[in-house]
């Protein structure tokens, strides 16, 4: 039975693989079948020979085969089609590859916890990021948290606690805690919405933008080299220190460090503006 299926086998492979040279193309299938069936009946009906057999059943699964003959399109290599479509999938590798890097980092965004304490109490509300933002946001009514509040407390990171789990905190030759991006664009996203809230209720201040008054600030926080998590206060005193060291440069010297004078001025003056009642 073995040997039936191997001799069967063989002849169905010589003629499948004869019958798509070139440019045309046949299906297995119509070569397979008429090849054991002529075998079978030839060795037991008409009781031929190996050879004969042999003869008998490349003609039927040739005669058969013809029948699903196709024509196809033989395409030359090139490499230049080669190389287009490597970058196809070297393309769509790198995409899905950033697009799971990039959930991961907006996790650790979204996840950081904040306090928020209410006016003049000790009653406070403690959310994370992604919930403030569908709050009031995505919230039918919203909620917004940054109403009549007095201060902000950063709660750290799980994130941090659990890949930093017994690694020193890197620091600055000065002593400060190294931050990361993912710091100051949680900062950034809270001083959006808390600024939008209070530009919102204050009728005076409509010709400032929110997000212009978060990205100084932002800015004041990198030149001024203090944590991202300090309040509007502390910036203004920072500020004042860091002008009050640069008054013997004259305005008309053009020195380096110039511009970064005039841009704290002008993110100072903003949010001095801001917290005037």
């Amino acid at each position: 039975m073995n040997f039936s299926f191997q001799f069967f086998k063989l002849i169905s492979d010589c003629v499948y693989v004869v019958g798509n040279c070139r440019k045309q193309q046949r299906s297995l299938i119509y070569i397979a079948l008429p090849a054991v069936i002529s075998s079978l009946m030839a060795i037991l009906l008409f009781d031929l020979s190996l050879c004969r057999t042999i003869f008998f059943a490349a003609i039927s699964a040739t005669f058969v085969g013809n029948r699903s003959t196709q024509l196809r399109d033989i395409q030359r290599f090139s490499l230049m089609i080669y190389f287009v479509r490597l970058l196809r999938v070297l393309s769509l590798i790198h995409s899905v590859i950033i697009i799971i890097i990039l959930i991961g980092l907006t996790r650790v965004v979204l996840d950081r916890r904040i306090s928020v304490v209410k006016g003049n109490s000790y009653a406070r509300v403690s959310a994370s990021l992604g919930s403030v933002i569908q709050d009031k946001y995505f919230r039918v009514p919203s909620k917004d948290i940054f109403e009549n509040f007095s201060r902000i407390e950063y709660l750290p990171s799980q994130h941090r606690s659990i890949l930093n789990t017994g690694t020193p905190r890197a620091y600055h030759q000065n002593g400060q805690e190294n931050f990361s991006v993912f710091d100051y664009l949680t900062v950034l996203i809270i001083d959006y919405m808390r600024y939008s809230t209070e530009l919102s209720k204050n009728t005076e201040k409509q010709g400032l933008s929110a997000l212009q008054l978060a990205a100084w600030r932002t800015f004041a926080l990198q030149v001024l080299d203090v944590t991202p998590y300090v309040s509007d206060e502390k910036v203004l005193q920072e500020c004042s220190k860091y002008l009050k060291n640069k008054e013997t440069i004259n305005e008309t010297v053009k020195d380096s460090n110039y511009w970064q004078q005039k841009a704290i001025k002008k993110a100072c003056k903003f949010i001095s503006h801001l917290l005037v009642k």
